[in-house]
């Protein structure tokens, strides 16, 4: 692991960014989504204390840091921890790890979710961004035009 925070959930909740998440979510990505999980860097993943000295992941988030935008995907949460705020708190750990990143994009089938930590439409379906810094609005148009040339991700 390289990084590590505690998560607001009462402190039962712990994201840290590792190298290597398929040790930790391999069961838990091919369980919701049926394939392996992204063997590319980066990777987040929230832990659960089960015990003194035993965690078990209970969540995923994968991104990949493209320069001056990152792109999000493959969030998946333990069915017995969903509706518990995970996928939320990734999503806003991962935010806190910016850096130098101007916006996170996301290519997906329910916006819903998304919108809650800030995401929002563009003029392609199913893209949605989250702008981590102020840009003008031509920039803004060249970076959207950037990330749905790439078709989904």
């Amino acid at each position: 692991m390289t990084e590590a925070a505690a998560a607001p959930l009462e402190g039962e909740v712990f994201v840290a960014r590792v190298d290597d998440a398929a040790p930790f979510v391999e069961h838990l990505f091919r369980a919701t989504f049926g394939d392996p999980a992204p063997s590319v860097p980066t990777h987040y993943v929230a832990f659960v204390r089960t015990e003194p000295g035993r965690f078990a992941a209970v969540g995923y988030y994968h991104v990949s840091y493209c320069g001056e935008y990152a792109l999000v995907g493959g969030l998946c949460v333990d069915p017995r921890m969903r509706r518990r705020g995970v996928g939320e708190l990734l999503e806003r750990f991962v935010y806190q790890d910016a850096g130098e990143t101007k916006a996170y994009f996301a290519h997906v089938g329910d916006p819903a979710r998304a919108r809650r930590v800030g995401f929002v439409h563009t003029a392609h379906p199913h893209l949605l961004v989250c702008w981590m810094v102020d840009l003008p609005p031509e920039e803004r148009q060249r970076l959207i035009e950037t990330v749905a040339a790439l078709g989904p991700f």
